[in-house]
């Protein structure tokens, strides 16, 4: 079941989601299909797309919590906004990158 998730999270700004990410180990995470970020008027939001719950529930443990514990020097805050959902109509016309 293809898996999705969008978050905001309160404060949090695009910088910190790059300096995550540059934490994360080298190429794309295993099951990841789309990701877009990018700052809101509340924060950073992030939306992904997966193969499964069980993919981003993975990589989220870990990969992704300890390399947000690390930038933030501690747990990170729950997000203002956050929705998962199974996926059933996914499109994905082309591949854009930003610098």
């Amino acid at each position: 079941m293809t898996y999705a998730i969008a978050s905001e999270s309160a404060g949090g700004t695009i910088e910190t989601f790059h300096q995550v990410t540059a934490l994360l180990p080298e190429g794309t995470p295993d099951g990841l299909l789309a990701l877009v970020a990018g700052q809101s008027g509340h924060g950073a939001a992030v939306i992904s797309v997966w193969r499964s719950k069980e993919d981003a529930d993975r990589f989220y443990a870990e990969q992704h919590l300890p390399a947000l514990t690390k930038v933030l020097g501690g747990p990170p805050p729950p997000p203002n906004a956050m929705i998962e959902f199974e996926a059933t109509d996914v499109l994905i016309t082309e591949s854009v990158t930003s610098p």
